[in-house]
């Protein structure tokens, strides 16, 4: 049915796909709704352009995290560590906003919330890459990363915006409690996913070849 509505999208006709469609945009979302929120709060909390200089930067660097997610997405079950980091970075999100309704307003607590959530939520991205070709065919595969770029892509534009609107009328812990329901609906969004083992044989061989200078075939 999906393939017949959908002719220029193949790639929607598998369920593990659009599964794995629903947790790529989620990511992005909660991405953009933080970035869009943590400038305004930092700057109303310490009136200082310098300190939400630094908590910007913060999220950029934690990026660096994601080479050691990349060599945990070869080891481990990657639905479960893409969905455990979505919700390990919602109950962390969750706990910042009880915070600041309960008053609490510190520069340094929102330093570490940055951080942790910023590793949690770097770390998604290798792992969620890396579920992407094993929920098609390769003859679909290269639409299925051109629709995944989309569905990526959109939500960072959308976020800011919509973060905007809860922090204006509701308050900045609405703005942030919103990237925690978005981080939950991705986890749950991954668990459905019916995915083949990793086939650690493969990799050490490849590992191996790789070592000896040699081109594998696969």
């Amino acid at each position: 049915m999906f393939s017949k509505a959908l002719p220029s999208a193949p790639a929607f006709s598998y369920i593990n796909y659009r599964w794995w469609t629903l947790t790529n945009a989620t990511g992005p979302l909660e991405r953009g709704i933080q970035q869009g929120v943590l400038g305004f709060y930092v700057l109303e909390i310490t009136g200082s352009a310098s300190l939400m200089a630094i908590s910007v930067a913060i999220q950029g660097i934690s990026a660096l995290f994601m080479l050691p997610a990349g060599i945990l997405a070869d080891r481990f079950d990657r639905r479960l560590l893409l969905a455990a980091s979505m919700i390990l970075a919602g109950i962390v999100t969750l706990g910042f906003c009880i915070g600041i309704m309960a008053g609490i307003e510190s520069y340094s607590w929102t330093i570490i919330y940055v951080t942790v959530t910023g590793i949690l939520t770097s770390a998604q991205m290798p792992v969620s890459r890396a579920i992407l070709p094993m929920t098609l065919p390769r003859e679909h595969l290269l639409n299925g990363i051109s629709l995944g770029t989309i569905t990526g892509a959109l939500p960072r534009v959308i976020g800011p915006g919509a973060a905007a609107l809860f922090y204006d009328f509701l308050g900045p812990w609405a703005a942030f409690s919103i990237g925690a329901f978005v981080l939950f609906i991705g986890a749950f969004a991954v668990l459905p996913m019916k995915l083949a083992p990793i086939d650690m044989t493969c990799l050490l061989y490849t590992s191996d070849a790789a070592d000896e200078g040699l081109g594998v075939d696969l």
